[in-house]
Formats: structure tokens, sequence, C-alpha cells
């Protein structure tokens, strides 16, 4: 290489780096350091609520743009090239690795699922508690006479109370394991999550 081909490759690198990239990625390209959590926007919303959000819209984006999702048949292809073409010290190693990877994938795949239909249990939850709002309003807007503004409840009533106030209970529970499963295992595959 002669000098002015390294003076030209030393000043492409450097333009390219301190200027281009800088002023692209500020103004035009996809911004890696900021999250997207796609939370509709708000006054506030607590830190557990836009932890999870974060992190299942990385998992979600890593799926969606970055993820190659390999079939059953195109696994035992690559394994079989592996095999053929490489060595054997090479060969044991790549497809434990693979194998691994694969494994993790499925997990990922998993996580993936649930947050899609994460939206679908948090309606669910909403109509269970609207449920109950509209059966007890029901109730405290009958009065026992045309008098009384007061009204006892029946037995009957209190119970069929008690068993959706304790069905939206039983699903907001269920979410919350869930979420914590789920970013558990989210957390324990970031090491996978790679291009």
């Amino acid at each position: 290489m002669n000098k002015l081909s390294k003076k030209y490759w030393a000043f492409r690198n450097w333009f390219r780096n301190s200027i281009f990239e800088p002023i692209w990625y500020r103004f035009f390209g996809h911004k890696f350091h900021i999250v997207r959590t796609k939370l509709p926007p708000s006054p506030w919303y607590d830190t557990n609520i836009r932890m999870l959000y974060a992190v299942m819209g990385l998992v979600e984006w890593f799926v969606e743009n970055d993820m190659r999702i390999w079939s059953q048949e195109d696994r035992d292809k690559e394994f079989k090239r592996i095999r053929e073409e490489d060595t054997e010290d090479y060969r044991d190693d790549y497809c434990e690795c693979l194998e691994d990877q694969f494994a993790n994938d499925d997990k990922i795949i998993e996580v993936y699922k649930w947050w899609k239909n994460y939206a679908k249990r948090e309606d669910e939850i909403e109509k269970a508690l609207d449920d109950w709002a509209t059966y007890n309003s029901l109730l405290r807007e009958k009065p026992d006479d045309f008098f009384s503004k007061k009204r006892t409840m029946t037995e009957g009533e209190v119970i069929e109370e008690n068993r959706l106030l304790d069905r939206y209970d039983e699903l907001k529970n269920k979410l919350i394991n869930e979420e914590k499963k789920y970013m558990k295992m989210a957390v324990d595959l970031r090491e996978y999550m790679w291009s």
C-alpha cells in the first residue's frame, strides 16, 4: 500500500467514525441506545411497568429483526454440513454450541409469544374488574324501599360479588407470576440474543 492510499484510508476511517456515523445515527439511523417500550403516552409509569415493557420490547425487536429462525429441516442440514466439512476438534464443540443455541432459541420464541399475547391477558383482567364494578354498582342502585338509600345485600348477592372479585384477583395474580417467570427467562437468555 502506498502512502497516499494509507492516508486516504486513515482519513476515510476518521471521517466515518467522527463525522458521518454520529450524524447519521443521531438523525436517521436506528438508535440502539434507546429502548422502545411501546407504552402509550402517559404522565407517569411505575418502574416495574417500564422495566417489563423495556425488556420485552428488546425481546420483541430481537425476534422480529435480528433472530434467524431455524426450521427443524434447516437445523438438520446445518448439523450434516458441520459433520461433513469441519475438522473433528472443531466439529464437536460447534455442534454442542449449536444445540445449546437452538434450545435457547425455542425459549426466546416462547417468551416472544407470551409477550405478544400479553395485551389479551390485560384486557381479560380489565373485563373481570369491570364485571365486578358493574355488578357492584347495580346492587347499590336498588334501595330496599322508597325512602331508604341504604340497601342490605342478600347472601347470594354477596357470594356473587365475592366470586367476581376473586376471579379478578386470580387473573391478576396469575399475570404477575407469569411476568416474573418470563422476565427472569428473558434475562437468563440474554447471552443467546446476538446476531
